[in-house]
C-alpha cells in the first residue's frame, strides 16, 4: 500500500503551493524531496486508473512552478539534479498546451542544461529526463502549430551541431530522435540544412553503434518520406541500400533494414528503383532461417506489400 494513494484530492491540491515554495529551499535535501514530490503527485492513478491531478487543478500555480523548478537548479549541488528534471518533465507532460506560454522563456533555459550537460555528460537520468522534456516542447508545440518547429530548430541546431562534432555519444541517439521529431513537422521538399547532414548519416561508424541503429532509421524514414526525390537527385539510394544491407545481415537489426527498404519501396519512384529489386529480394531471402522470427517476417512482409507491380516484373 502506497501512503500518498490514500490522501483525498483536495489534500494533495492544497498541499501543492507549499511543495512548490520547499523547491526553493537552499537544502539539498528539501528541494530535491520537494521535486519528487511534485512527480509523485502528477503520476498518482485513482482506483479506476485515472490521473487524480489535471493540468485544470494547477492552473493558479503552474507559472510559479514552472520558475521556482528552474530556480532550485542554480541550489548548490543541484545544477543536474535528476529529481528536479524528472518534475519539470512531469509538469510539462500533465500541462500539455498550457505550459505554451511559458515556452518561449524556458527553451533557451532547457537549451543552456544541454549545453552545460553536454561538455561532461556524466549524470545519465538527469540527460535523459532534459531530452525527454526537449521532446514534450517539440510535440506540444508542433502539434498545435508545425511552423512552431522553426524556433526549436534556430535555438537547438547550433548545439546538435557541436555535439555531433564532438561526437558524445551519450547524447547522439538523443539527438537523431529530436531531429527526427523536428523533420516530422516539415512537408517536402526537405529543408537545406536537414539534407546537408544526411551524408552523414550514412556514415558507417554510426551505425556500428547499437544505440544509434533505432533512432537513426526513423531519422532516415522521415529524410525518404518527404525527400526521396531530393536523396535520388544527390544520388544518396545506393548509399541507403547499403545500409539496408548492413543491417539485415545483423540478427538482432534485420528488421530495421526493412523500415528503411519499406520506406524506398514506397516513397520512391518505380523508375529510380526498379534497378535494384533484384538485389533488394537477394538480400532479403538469402537466410530463410531467419524469416521463422515473427519481428523480421513482419518487416519483411510489410516491406514486399509495397513493391509496386511496375517494379516487380
Amino acid at each position: 500500500m502506497v501512503f500518498r494513494n490514500q490522501l483525498p484530492k483536495h489534500m494533495i491540491l492544497q498541499s501543492l503551493p507549499h511543495v512548490v515554495h520547499l523547491l526553493l529551499a537552499p537544502s539539498y535535501v528539501v528541494h530535491t524531496y520537494a521535486a519528487s514530490a511534485v512527480d509523485k503527485f502528477f503520476t498518482m492513478k485513482d482506483p479506476q486508473g485515472k490521473a487524480v491531478i489535471a493540468a485544470a487543478d494547477v492552473g493558479q500555480i503552474s507559472e510559479q512552478l514552472l520558475k521556482n523548478l528552474f530556480q532550485s537548479f542554480a541550489h548548490p549541488g543541484s545544477a543536474e539534479n535528476e529529481y528536479i528534471m524528472k518534475a519539470m518533465m512531469r509538469t510539462f507532460s500533465l500541462l500539455q498546451e498550457n505550459v505554451l506560454p511559458y515556452l518561449s522563456q524556458l527553451l533557451p533555459l532547457l537549451t543552456g542544461k544541454l549545453v552545460q550537460a553536454s561538455k561532461n555528460p556524466s549524470k545519465p537520468h538527469f540527460n535523459h529526463f532534459l531530452f525527454e522534456t526537449l521532446s514534450l516542447s517539440i510535440r506540444i508545440a508542433c502539434g498545435k502549430d508545425p511552423s512552431a518547429v522553426a524556433g526549436f530548430e534556430s535555438s537547438l541546431f547550433p548545439v546538435f551541431q557541436d555535439i555531433l562534432q564532438q561526437d558524445v555519444q551519450e547524447f547522439v541517439p538523443y539527438i537523431f530522435q529530436l531531429l527526427s521529431l523536428m523533420l516530422e513537422c516539415h512537408s517536402s521538399p526537405v529543408p537545406d540544412p536537414y539534407m546537408a547532414l544526411f551524408p552523414c548519416l550514412l556514415a558507417p561508424v554510426l551505425w556500428e553503434r547499437p544505440g544509434n541503429i533505432h533512432p537513426l532509421v526513423r531519422l532516415l524514414q522521415a529524410f525518404i518520406e518527404r525527400g526521396a526525390a531530393q536523396i535520388l537527385a544527390a544520388d544518396r539510394l545506393m548509399g541507403l541500400l547499403g545500409v539496408f544491407q548492413k543491417l539485415i545481415a545483423s540478427k538482432s537489426n534485420d528488421h530495421e533494414g526493412f523500415y528503411i527498404v519499406q520506406s524506398i519501396l514506397e516513397h520512391m519512384s518505380p523508375d529510380a528503383v526498379s534497378q535494384y529489386i533484384k538485389q533488394i529480394f537477394y538480400c532479403s531471402f538469402s537466410d530463410f532461417r531467419a524469416l521463422k522470427r515473427p519481428n523480421l517476417c513482419e518487416a519483411c512482409s510489410s516491406s514486399l506489400a509495397c513493391t509496386r507491380t511496375d517494379m516487380a516484373h
